[in-house]
């Protein structure tokens, strides 16, 4: 499934590549406005985003003669939260696999980037309040409050240092709809097995979001679902090394862990 911003299917080919390689039939593709694709994902809603994958799921299983009781789909970030909510509009799906999903909206994992991005610039003794104002340049571009509410919160703060570091967005920005969208719903509307996995060291979304992906999806019918979490691990699935901060690797146990889990759930 894809993810988030302007990027291409190249992004995911390497995993792509591993799976087919294990014997696996992979469709990776383009999102809507990029690649070769058509279209524009900056103002598709993310409902409108998994319509598009649906259509490609269908084609999939088409060209290539697999029911979609044998296909599974697999997603990172903005691709992970899309899963469940595929899962649950297909229920003839096989399976799903949700990396670095947020426990809660788009605009919470969004904000909690920001915060863990300036913490040490703006201060303990500051961070909270000038994480208000972030909210509400959020909530604008998200289309939650007006721009005079958003002026409001800028202006009660107008004589502070930190106000620099904030983003307040232009009046007439195109809005972006998909912050509002969280998966939790849909985790608990699922039946199929699913595959969690969660990076401790993940700067983006909130730190117990597994925990809270968790305690929903066990109010659903999956008939089998596991949440897992790797040590020193980013949001991209790559090893934190303090000690080489540019060379990024994947943490070894990444792929193995969905590898093994995919034979388990095969074996049924």
């Amino acid at each position: 499934m894809t993810s988030s911003q302007g990027n291409d299917r190249s992004g995911t080919n390497a995993e792509a590549q591993y799976f087919a390689d294990l014997g696996y039939t992979v469709f990776n593709y383009d999102k809507r406005g990029t690649g070769k694709s058509e279209g524009d994902w900056q103002s598709a809603t993310i409902e409108e985003l998994c319509a598009d994958d649906i259509n490609a799921l269908e084609f999939f299983s088409k060209i290539s003669s697999l029911p979609l009781s044998d296909i599974g789909i697999k997603g990172s970030s903005q691709g992970g939260i899309k899963i469940p909510y595929i899962l649950s509009k297909v229920p003839d799906l096989g399976f799903g696999v949700s990396i670095s999903c947020p426990g809660g909206t788009l605009l919470e994992s969004d904000l909690n980037h920001w915060k863990n991005l300036n913490y040490d610039l703006l201060g303990k003794a500051n961070i909270d309040r000038a994480l208000n104002v972030q909210r509400a340049g959020y909530d604008y571009l998200a289309g939650n409050i007006s721009y005079e509410s958003l002026l409001t919160v800028k202006n009660e703060n107008g004589k502070e240092e930190w106000l620099k570091h904030i983003w307040i967005p232009e009046e007439g920005v195109q809005k972006d709809y998909k912050l509002n969208f969280s998966g939790l719903p849909y985790f608990e509307k699922i039946t199929q097995p699913i595959l969690v996995i969660q990076g401790l060291s993940d700067e983006i979304i909130p730190m117990d979001s597994f925990k809270t992906i968790e305690k929903v999806i066990s109010k659903s019918n999956s008939n089998s679902y596991k949440v897992i979490t790797l040590k020193n691990t980013s949001h991209s699935m790559t090893s934190v090394n303090n000690e080489f901060p540019y060379f990024q690797l994947l943490t070894p146990e990444y792929l193995t862990v969905i590898t093994n889990w995919l034979k388990v759930i095969e074996a049924r």
